[in-house]
């Protein structure tokens, strides 16, 4: 099992790998479509089992639709939330060009990506403020554990802080912003490590 946090500034893009098949979750702003296709082209990479946009802002889904343009993917999954902004209509008009439907995940819902079995923790569709409609995932893979939290605030964590949050790798919300990450949520999940994809000097 392979877990990349890509460096895409203040945005969010991660790629996992196992063995040979792909997974994508979040694709970085607008300009970093092109750099996010290259890159997986020259790793050899022709196809996706799984892509996720934890949620329509455009620092998670701007690069989105290069991804949809140039690569097969074989599910596409995002929150149940329609926004008008031209970043998410991009990304709607490249799932529709490629023939291509997306997923509403449910909460509790396992899916894998060969042995590495992925559950959804919360997904959200209050559209009054999108981070908290963000698609969380626990990855779970022999004895190791990821935590990914898209933006989601302190109100989702306290949604989900009786479930099983417990990880050893936490890709910590909201870029490490004080709105996400209470001292309760992070006890709880206890991770050894933390990753805050953050902007350059932020």
């Amino acid at each position: 099992l392979e877990v990349r946090f890509i460096d895409v500034g203040q945005a969010d893009s991660i790629l996992i790998k196992h063995n040979d098949k792909y997974m994508l979750i979040d694709a970085g702003n607008n300009e970093d479509g092109k750099l996010l296709v290259d890159y997986f082209k020259n790793m050899g990479i022709t196809s996706f089992e799984h892509v996720v946009a934890t949620h329509a802002h455009e620092d998670h889904i701007g690069g989105m639709d290069d991804i949809i343009n140039n690569f097969d993917i074989k599910n596409f999954y995002m929150p149940d939330v329609l926004t008008t902004t031209k970043t998410f209509e991009d990304v709607l008009n490249a799932l529709e060009y490629n023939n291509k439907m997306y997923t509403v995940l449910k909460e509790n819902q396992l899916f894998k990506l060969n042995d590495a079995e992925f559950k959804t923790i919360h997904i959200g569709n209050d559209d009054s403020d999108l981070n908290d409609t963000s698609i969380v995932l626990k990855l779970e893979y022999g004895n190791i554990s990821f935590l990914f939290t898209g933006d989601a605030t302190k109100k989702v964590e306290q949604k989900i802080l009786n479930k099983d949050i417990k990880s050893d790798v936490l890709k910590v919300g909201h870029h490490g912003s004080s709105y996400s990450n209470s001292k309760e949520f992070i006890d709880k999940v206890n991770p050894l490590y933390a990753v805050i994809s953050v902007g350059k000097d932020n």
